[in-house]
């Protein structure tokens, strides 16, 4: 057991000073709580789950108006061409806007993975 700041989480590590005098600057004495679990940095899906997650989730008629704009046509292309072989991470940057180009979030791509998984 240690004193500890609960707002911060800081552990004391000064001079032994009374409790009351601790507890009325803030700290408490006992186990501090575990920190949180840090968010991940990473979430991979093979590439055919990823790819087959799009093709489900996009319309036939929304990919031919994204098709119509060459803007799209040259973020998609782009975008496919930085897939790597084997698997896809959800988390890296570039993919959440290039899914909203299509109208799609992260999401929507994890439901989908995760349907046709119940599937199989």
């Amino acid at each position: 057991m240690v004193w500890y700041n609960q707002e911060t989480g800081r552990i004391y590590t000064g001079p032994q000073k009374a409790p009351a005098t601790m507890e009325a600057n803030g700290w408490m004495w006992g186990d501090p709580p575990a920190p949180p679990d840090p968010a991940p940095a990473q979430e991979w899906v093979a590439t055919p789950a990823f790819v087959d997650a799009l093709s489900a989730l996009i319309p036939a008629e929304k990919l031919a108006e994204v098709l119509g704009d060459p803007r799209m046509v040259k973020a998609g292309v782009v975008g496919l061409a930085q897939l790597p072989s084997d698997a896809v991470d959800l988390l890296d940057p570039r993919v959440a806007p290039w899914l909203a180009g299509f109208g799609l979030t992260l999401d929507d791509v994890r439901r989908a993975i995760g349907a046709a998984e119940e599937l199989m």
